[in-house]
């Protein structure tokens, strides 16, 4: 079974046969959702290439401890491809970042247009882009890739 893949700030220094602690929502993902046990393997990566493939070593209330197994840097996927997504109505436009996503884009950039019917004012282009950026991430973590796609403001 593949193990499971949680996004973290991977530490520079950050080496085969050390800690490390893994906090906030993904922690809470990992222990409560996932319920991962003492021993059982996972995958951390930074979104940026780095993947560590880790053990469980201690569960702690609202955290896990890991003992780091080995240390990879992947190479960004060749070609670079970006997404550039037009605003659609219903959530087609959120499947659309997250199918690619799993496909293996770079970039995913909201593009809308003169005559779109969706329309994004100045408090929903953050609220919306956040939301994609979430998707996106999630996506990654469910197709186990170690680059997550950006997604710049419109």
């Amino acid at each position: 079974m593949t193990s499971h893949l949680f996004l973290a700030e991977l530490p520079a220094d950050l080496a085969a046969g050390g800690k490390f602690e893994l906090t906030g929502d993904e922690a809470k993902h990992a222990i409560s959702v996932r319920r991962l046990r003492v021993g059982e393997e996972l995958q951390l990566t930074d979104g940026k290439g780095r993947r560590a493939q880790a053990t469980v070593a201690a569960i702690e209330a609202r955290s896990l401890i890991c003992k780091i197994e080995a240390i990879e840097l992947e190479t960004r996927p060749k070609p670079l491809i970006t997404l550039v997504q037009a605003l659609a109505k219903s959530d087609r436009d959120e499947m659309a970042v997250q199918i690619c996503t799993e496909l293996g884009v770079s970039a995913i950039i909201p593009w809308q247009a003169d005559r779109s019917i969706s329309r994004w004012d100045e408090a929903k282009a953050r609220k919306n882009q956040d939301r994609w950026q979430s998707i996106a991430i999630e996506a990654t973590k469910q197709s186990l890739q170690s680059w997550a796609p950006s997604v710049p403001a419109l």
